[in-house]
């Protein structure tokens, strides 16, 4: 029943017609960062990662999903947790609007396993190019870009290796 229900969910905001603008990190303007912090040195390197992308001039809105349960209003950066998320996976809250309120260049989505929350807000979010890692083969709703990753990958070789990419992307030569 609550896959059903988080399916049921997830189909109104599937757009098999979307279109997609294949920007790479130069070119952006604005980048989304959707990202599940494991602990809190991954905490550490979405902070830093930010101020870098700041510091190229990019606007930058981060969602981090904290799986640790000491999360507070003192880790500077919007996040939800277990608590913001329903019995059928789907997150709620005004971080979460406030997050899907935005328009990106560039949606980087930044989780290791099948995260159902996760998808969900990277399906529903509103940007023209979206990078994230390879999940399944009938996942392709999720990213234009599917990243792969090993299971050892901490958050930071995982970011890099999606940042590489889009970095090396020369928009000009896809055609989509």
């Amino acid at each position: 029943m609550r896959n059903y229900l988080y399916q049921s969910a997830l189909r109104k905001y599937i757009d098999p017609n979307r279109s997609v603008t294949v920007t790479n990190l130069y070119e952006a303007e604005s980048v989304g960062l959707l990202v599940d912090v494991s602990d809190s040195n991954d905490l550490a390197f979405l902070r830093e990662f930010s101020r870098e992308l700041q510091a190229k001039g990019k606007k930058i809105s981060v969602l981090a999903y904290l799986n640790f349960s000491n999360g507070n209003d003192q880790l500077q950066i919007p996040f939800i947790t277990k608590k913001n998320v329903n019995w059928y996976y789907l997150p709620k809250g005004n971080q979460v609007e406030q997050f899907l309120s935005q328009r990106y260049d560039v949606l980087l989505g930044a989780f290791k396993r099948d995260s159902p929350s996760l998808e969900y807000l990277t399906t529903r979010a509103q940007a023209d190019f979206k990078v994230g890692p390879y999940l399944s083969a009938e996942k392709t709703y999720c990213f234009d870009l599917m990243v792969p990753q090993k299971e050892q990958d901490s958050l930071r070789v995982f970011v890099s290796r999606m940042t590489e990419m889009l970095t090396k992307l020369n928009a000009n030569k896809v055609a989509t």
